[in-house]
């Protein structure tokens, strides 16, 4: 198999609350429900690739923390590998976004409301079990 694509997902966190964002209908996995965050390009480390995905992507800005854990999903040709990150926003929360139709904030419990891509499933699950957000002091 080939190398595996490595993308990255932001677990946005406001208090007890979780961000969640539905993919538009059009695009691959369109309809089901994600962690923002987006792919690492070449010479970007994990965290920087969030940083941008997630300025691109919702327009913030963005205080990446400690690592969730990984889900996986098999693409046919190659396996996608996500990693997940904490995440901490750096002043307003987004309004929209250019790849999803629709971003909700949720309780952890609220969480398994929603309809989540595989991928998301494994992280859904760690916070749900009680994994609290990790952050370095800046």
């Amino acid at each position: 198999m080939s190398t595996p694509l490595l993308v990255v997902g932001a677990v946005i966190t406001d208090k007890e609350r979780i961000l969640a964002a539905r993919r538009r209908p059009e695009l691959r996995a369109g309809g089901l429900w994600e962690f923002p965050g987006g792919k690492v390009e070449p010479g970007e480390s994990p965290q920087q690739a969030l940083a941008r995905e997630l300025a691109e992507e919702l327009g913030v800005r963005a205080q990446v923390g400690g690592f969730i854990g990984r889900g996986v999903q098999d693409l046919g040709e190659r396996e996608l590998h996500l990693d997940c990150y904490w995440v901490r926003l750096l002043g307003d929360a987004p309004r929209t976004s250019t790849d999803h139709d629709l971003l909700r904030w949720c309780t952890p419990a609220e969480l398994t409301d929603l309809t989540w891509a595989a991928p998301d499933r494994p992280i859904v699950r760690r916070v749900q079990e009680g994994m609290r957000p990790m952050f370095e002091d800046v």
